[in-house]
């Protein structure tokens, strides 16, 4: 499914922040670091779109701009990251994701985390999954929806839908209860 700029940024500043509207994006700029690079990450893609006669030059200075946040977060998320509405990073630092992985919908990826292809293929990571800090999800795996990844997890196989999943290797735990996410997107902008 594709999803316009301003539908794509609205849902990403909503997870940040709650709300939607200028003063939402500005709170979201200014207060939380890891947004920058997911905005810039959107505005690279929107550039693709250009007329070719802009789309040079703005790409270029597009992908400066999002090289100097991912450099500022400490983190490595690839502008060409086919990601769905509303992802988070909280704290950012040390994310690693490998740029062929795909990215559902209302996402939340904690700091340290590395989410990496191999030779047998790449992650995907459908809706509404959270990823701990400093797991690990590696090859061609599929993090169902509603899955979280606990923190220091090594994720080699693929995770059914609306589990908890702990350790090295990761195995699955029985869910108590359904996991609290950071201002989960409104239907509206899913």
């Amino acid at each position: 499914m594709t999803y316009s700029f301003r539908k794509l940024v609205a849902a990403d500043v909503w997870r940040c922040t709650g709300r939607i509207g200028w003063r939402a994006f500005a709170k979201a700029w200014f207060i939380d670091p890891a947004f920058r690079p997911v905005f810039t990450m959107r505005l690279c893609q929107a550039c693709k779109s250009l007329p070719w006669i802009l789309r040079g030059p703005a790409l270029a200075l597009a992908r400066w701009w999002h090289q100097r946040a991912r450099m500022r977060c400490a983190l490595d998320i690839p502008w060409s990251l086919q990601a769905g509405p509303g992802l988070k990073l909280l704290h950012g630092i040390g994310i690693v994701i490998n740029a062929d992985t795909v990215i559902g919908t209302n996402v939340t990826i904690m700091q340290g985390v590395t989410i990496g292809g191999t030779q047998r293929g790449i992650p995907v990571i459908e809706d509404d999954v959270i990823v701990c800090a400093n797991a690990t999800v590696l090859g061609s795996v599929r993090l169902g929806r509603g899955a979280v990844i606990g923190a220091g997890a090594v994720v080699v196989k693929d995770v059914p839908a609306a589990s908890n999943v702990v350790g090295n290797p990761a195995r699955v735990l029985p869910r108590t209860a359904p996991p609290k996410g950071y201002h989960p997107l409104p239907e509206g902008l899913r």
